[in-house]
């Protein structure tokens, strides 16, 4: 009897502490729910805050990217050259151009160029997304992969340069090489400007049937001859930079010998590959990111007549180039690309450029600018519209010795 009473009071013990212990574990997991929560809500209070901050940031970050793209009345809407030339020609650009003139004045209060003539200031995304596209198989130095270089505000930009290389020496044990430290120098870039004009029926533009793709071709046109001009032989005169090919420090070859009266000879073969171990003397062949040639038409005409010389004195064999009728276009020059131009050959001289271009720089200024009139000169007898574009570039040669330039070859004749 006394064992089952010992035995009953053990059981209700167990029962009480299992209660006891029960409630405490219930209490502590109560009291851990309600941290878990409390600290649940604090973390998606934290993140609601955050993803309101991005919102904000991203609606920010597109007003800044493309200003007055962001209007409710604009959202979605790409920029329209056609539309801004229409309106500039009607006189009420608030209803032709609402989303580019909301643009324009977003630009104009940055002060990022001044326009006193109440144009048009076109965004450097716009001009880099539907400009440059068409400028890029026009200019070549672009299609061979020149350096660009975008410059925010209007004034002068400092550039490294090199102004000698480094030299090499033979240095035996114990003994010490020559200081020949690679030195540089500051090239500045100064805005130079770059203006198209076009004119285009007054009609056509009334219409807008392709007046957009239309204006824009044309002034990537106008625009790609003289910046094609400027970086591979600006003189530096009359508002011109200096291009690549009378840049101080280039590598030059002499091709005085590559034609005899209408003749090409075996000699231009060896004056090519002769710019080509100018710069492979220079240490500016091996690793260079963007290698080619800029030609005159009439020097890629004499690099396809080129003759090898017969074993009889005074006779020539077939050319070296491939046969006429197989050829087709020749991508290549000495396995290189090359791109031709009209802007490298003056009178009898035809010349071309080696180089590796991305160690050159072409420089943008702010941003276009478009200006249009219907009765400048005899645009309101004609019913056009006149169309200016202009904006501000510089050319600047960071490695002369990544670069060389033939010299001295007479085509005339051929």
């Amino acid at each position: 009897m006394l064992d089952e009473n010992i035995e009953k009071g053990r059981d209700e013990k167990r029962q009480e502490f299992r209660t006891l212990l029960r409630d405490e574990v219930s209490e502590a997991v109560k009291a851990n729910m309600v941290d878990v929560t409390n600290a649940m809500s604090v973390v998606t209070e934290r993140m609601s805050r955050w993803e309101a901050e991005q919102d904000q940031a991203e609606k920010e970050g597109r007003k800044h990217n493309l200003p007055g793209s962001m209007e409710e009345s604009h959202e979605g809407e790409t920029y329209n050259f056609g539309r801004v030339f229409r309106g500039l020609t009607l006189g009420n650009p608030e209803k032709e151009c609402p989303m580019e003139l909301a643009m324009s004045r977003e630009l104009f209060d940055m002060g990022t160029v001044p326009d006193t003539a109440g144009g048009f200031l076109v965004p450097t995304q716009v001009f880099e997304d539907q400009i440059i596209p068409l400028l890029r198989p026009q200019v070549i130095a672009i299609d061979l992969g020149i350096t660009q270089l975008p410059v925010t505000g209007a004034g002068v930009v400092e550039i490294p340069r090199e102004v000698s290389g480094p030299a090499v020496d033979n240095v035996a044990e114990n003994a010490a090489n020559t200081a020949t430290d690679l030195s540089f120098g500051n090239h500045r870039l100064e805005p130079h400007c770059a203006q198209s004009y076009v004119k285009a029926s007054r009609r056509f533009l009334q219409l807008g049937v392709g007046a957009d793709q239309f204006i824009r071709r044309r002034m990537a046109e106008e625009l790609a001859l003289k910046w094609n001009e400027w970086i591979l032989k600006g003189t530096g005169a009359d508002g011109n930079p200096i291009g690549i090919y009378n840049t101080a420090g280039v590598n030059t070859v002499d091709f005085t010998s590559a034609t005899s009266g209408a003749a090409v000879t075996s000699d231009f073969y060896t004056d090519l590959l002769a710019m080509e171990d100018a710069l492979a003397d220079s240490n500016a062949l091996t690793g260079a990111q963007s290698l080619g040639f800029a030609v005159a038409n009439k020097f890629l005409r004499a690099a396809r007549q080129i003759k090898s010389e017969n074993a009889s004195p005074g006779t020539d064999s077939l050319e070296m180039s491939r046969h006429m009728f197989s050829a087709g276009t020749e991508e290549f020059i000495l396995g290189y690309k090359y791109r031709r131009t009209t802007q490298l050959a003056s009178g009898a001289q035809t010349e071309a450029i080696f180089g590796d271009f991305s160690k050159a720089v072409l420089a943008t200024w702010n941003n276009l600018s478009i200006e249009a009139s219907n009765v400048a000169d005899d645009a309101l007898q004609k019913r056009q519209t006149h169309i200016v574009a202009y904006i501000d570039v510089d050319v600047a040669v960071t490695q002369p010795t990544a670069f060389c330039v033939s010299q001295n070859l007479d085509t005339s004749s051929i």
